[in-house]
């Protein structure tokens, strides 16, 4: 009995430390390098291919993968897949990756189907996709995962077409799409806004007796959101009797996406009846409508509940939490938020304050803030100089608008049609109506409606009407999309009283099919 328990407790005492020995289980630990490969016995060898075998940690295992080789560890393909695993999900890996292909090559594993498909996965995602393609047709045989592998590979490697084009010739080739298959192709169907096909998919699912799986309804509920029929999603939404969470995000993200904030937030409230209990993504939802809607009540509400659910905890649900109470009004709540997450905010977070105290004419304050972030090593990106930018706009700050765009280079940020439209808007409401048409004609590329609108919102402020007809003809080719150019000529001659030009416009917006945004006020009760 003595002598069990000591084996045991030996047993217990052995480690593997892969950062830097083997420790060999006797009464005395001794320590072997790894890079000692001549004092493996066999008994080591089969210890280190099981603790290959069950180490979780990418960098680990390509490390004892080298280690077993020099070892002269005779590998199988199940060896060959976990450290190809390994290198896929580490991106300076593909030197070793590269090598396991060869030594696949060299010990004849290049005919075994898995590990080709490992490796058609691992130069995907290290987006090595010419050496994936390659390798994908030169396989000798094919089953569905290499199919799969090699459309999730273009996928999520932003090429679309060529995802859909690999599907297409699946079943050309006398394969059906399985579950994973079409949940690569369903949401690329939403993205192209394919709808034909992704009807087909549709049909597929419920065809092939896969329409109980919540994932794959999901998908296609916000396939047909983007392309745009949500009426279609709102039907599915409707015939599904147990709905997770996934499903209620999906519709309530459909009503966002088409500006429907009310119905969103009624969703939301539906969803906690039904005792639905909310994830991060349904926080950020609902949040993101409250702050659309400027509903205070309601925003205060679901702040509630993020801390009672411990969604509080997340750092995006606390950006918002700025955003929606900076845009009801509550700056001081705003800040408070803040304040309480400073330590571990993000640019985001920090950008959302900034916007904050500019949409509230605090714009020295949001300059201090911007200052303050820098001075804590968080450099600004494109969001934040769009932020920084609009409340110096909102807040008359014209030199320091023009020291924050010309600052944009130094961190490595290019300048965007929106950052030139900020700052066309910060000039055009400071009155320096020929300096923004004198940079407007200095873009590198040319203007969009935005750009167009701003001045033309100055030439309103400033009462600067011979200005807005000069540049009628700039944005009168643009049609639909510069609704909001028409909206601030029309109110230019209505204020001097030209109302023969007001119906003119008005005539013109009606044959180029320009339809005028209806104003709308909301009062919380």
């Amino acid at each position: 009995m003595l002598r069990w328990e000591e084996g045991r407790q030996r047993h217990l005492r052995f480690r593997l430390d892969v950062h830097s020995p083997t420790t060999v289980a006797t009464g005395h630990p001794q320590r072997t390098h790894l890079g000692d490969a001549s004092a493996c016995s066999t008994w080591k060898k089969s210890v280190l291919l099981r603790s290959f075998f069950a180490e979780k940690s990418a960098a680990r295992v390509i490390r004892l993968y080298r280690f077993l080789l020099s070892a002269n560890v005779e590998l199988c393909n199940s060896a060959f897949l976990h450290a190809l695993k390994a290198c896929a999900a580490t991106a300076a890996a593909l030197p070793v990756a590269k090598a396991i292909h060869s030594q696949v090559f060299r010990l004849g594993f290049c005919h075994d189907v898995y590990v080709c498909n490992s490796l058609v996965d691992m130069y995907a995602k290290s987006g090595c996709l010419s050496e994936a393609r390659h390798l994908f047709d030169d396989m000798p045989t094919r089953n569905i995962v290499s199919w799969n592998t090699m459309a999730s590979g273009y996928s999520i490697n932003g090429l679309y077409n060529d995802a859909l084009q690999i599907c297409s010739l699946l079943t050309t080739s006398g394969l059906r799409l399985d579950k994973v298959g079409l949940k690569i192709v369903i949401p690329l169907c939403g993205r192209l806004q394919r709808l034909r096909l992704g009807q087909a998919a549709h049909s597929h699912v419920i065809a092939s007796g896969q329409f109980s799986d919540l994932d794959l309804v999901a998908a296609i509920m916000d396939m047909y959101v983007k392309c745009e029929c949500l009426d279609d999603a709102a039907r599915i939404f409707n015939r599904i009797l147990v709905k997770d969470v996934v499903i209620w995000n999906t519709m309530i993200s459909g009503f966002s996406r088409f500006a429907d904030l009310e119905k969103a937030l009624e969703l939301f409230c539906r969803m906690q009846k039904e005792d639905v209990k909310p994830s991060v993504v349904t926080a950020l939802l609902a949040l993101q409508a409250c702050a659309g809607l400027a509903i205070l009540s309601a925003g205060e509400a679901i702040h509630g509940l993020c801390i009672r659910s411990g969604l509080y905890l997340d750092i995006s649900v606390l950006t918002l939490l700025i955003d929606m109470y900076s845009k009801s009004g509550k700056l001081k709540s705003a800040y408070m938020v803040f304040r309480g997450i400073k330590h571990k905010a993000t640019i985001n977070s920090w950008s959302a304050m900034i916007s904050g105290f500019g949409r509230h004419g605090h714009g020295e304050t949001g300059l201090a803030l911007f200052f303050k972030m820098l001075q804590r090593g968080l450099y600004p990106d494109r969001i934040c100089f769009v932020s920084l930018l609009s409340m110096c706009s909102h807040a008359g700050l014209v030199d320091d608008g023009w020291k924050c765009f010309n600052y944009m280079v130094h961190f490595g940020v290019s300048p965007s049609m929106e950052h030139y439209a900020c700052v066309v808007d910060l000039l055009s409401r400071a009155g320096h109506l020929k300096e923004a048409l004198e940079f407007v004609r200095r873009m590198p590329f040319d203007p969009d409606a935005s750009i167009w609108e701003a001045i033309i919102g100055g030439c309103k402020i400033h009462s600067d009407l011979e200005m807005a007809e000069t540049l009628r003809r700039h944005v009168i080719d643009l049609g639909p999309k510069a609704k909001g150019f028409y909206s601030l000529l029309i109110s230019c001659y209505a204020a001097r009283g030209d109302w023969n030009e007001v119906m003119k416009m008005r005539t013109l917006m009606q044959k180029r099919g320009v339809e005028k945004t209806q104003g709308w006020s909301l009062l919380e009760m």
